[in-house]
């Protein structure tokens, strides 16, 4: 180019490059607003209360399961029957099957499917998944290490979250505390036991009263003498104060030792429920879901060697 002259582009060229930078900016706008009226964005702004399902593939599978109205996530573990030995095996499931037979396995609605393969068990996964949401305020490190495993698992295409989706799930799930979660414990009935008797047994459960307090048994399963009377009179002297609408229906002594103390639900009060497991500072502590049809309480607090009495 001859010094002290400009390069000057055609008009063709000019209306070229103008096109393709409309062209660009029509794109990308019409991919933001297909994410702003997508699921996950409609869900992280708080205008659908469709249920979100992200089965983690481990072995066995982990079933979260985030209801919008409830703000609750409950949990459940989940197998697949063992396939029919045949002379010609059926071809192996793709992650997407996979997801939904889990789901079916649990008769949960198939509605806003994701899946994850860990790398590690489920057992492992669920620690490090437990550690992350309790820890992560004071150890900012844990956040990178969790965006990490996504991009990997995002790369070897091991999950089916958009990066969008990841994005808003993630500062979702930065409000969230482990009282947000609900874990089901499978409590098989023995077989001998005989049916309940609804016409006598229901008329005799405080669970009958209308409005009634939050009904809870204590078992002292910590070894120290008298830890279940002294959380009785915490417990009531709350409701007394109107802090805390809660009964204790009993309390005894455990059977054997345990190291964690447990809320183990029996009727789904999730929002009581959470208000006693701050009151009882037991912020990093998951709920437990237990069906019961007998049960004559809403909750059962066990109290472990790690518990320690608010003050």
């Amino acid at each position: 180019m001859p010094a002290g002259k400009y390069y000057m582009e055609s008009p063709v060229k000019k209306v070229v490059n103008i096109l393709i930078i409309f062209v660009f900016l029509l794109v990308l706008a019409g991919a933001f607003t297909a994410q702003q009226k997508s699921y996950v964005s409609r869900l992280y702004a708080g205008k659908t209360d469709e249920p979100l399902n992200i089965v983690f593939l481990g072995e066995p599978a982990l079933i979260m399961t985030y209801t919008p109205a409830a703000k609750i996530i409950n949990i459940t573990n989940a197998d697949l029957p063992a396939p029919k030995k045949t002379k010609n095996p059926p071809p192996e499931l793709t992650p997407d099957e996979k997801a939904l037979k889990l789901l079916e396995t649990k008769k949960i609605t198939p509605l806003h499917v994701k899946y994850f393969v860990p790398e590690t068990s489920s057992d492992v996964f669920w620690a490090d998944f437990k550690n992350t949401i309790s820890s992560w305020r004071h150890n900012p490190l844990l956040l990178v290490k969790y965006v990490y495993n996504y991009a990997k698992a995002y790369a070897r295409h091991r999950t089916n979250i958009a990066p969008y989706e990841f994005a808003l799930l993630t500062l979702g799930s930065l409000k969230l505390e482990m009282t947000d979660f609900s874990v089901a414990l499978d409590a098989p009935q023995p077989k001998n036991a005989r049916a309940r008797q609804p016409d006598a047994a229901a008329g005799n459960s405080p669970l009958t009263a209308e409005n009634h307090p939050l009904i809870v048994e204590i078992y002292n399963a910590s070894g120290s003498k008298g830890a279940a009377l002294e959380l009785t009179q915490y417990l009531r002297k709350l409701n007394e104060q109107g802090q805390l609408s809660i009964d204790v229906l009993q309390y005894d002594t455990n059977p054997k030792i345990e190291e964690i103390t447990q809320i183990i639900d029996y009727t789904g009060r999730n929002k009581e429920l959470k208000q006693l497991s701050l009151a009882l500072d037991l912020r990093d502590s998951e709920l437990f879901r237990e069906k019961n049809p007998s049960a004559f309480c809403d909750a059962k607090i066990i109290i472990g060697t790690n518990f320690k009495m608010p003050k």
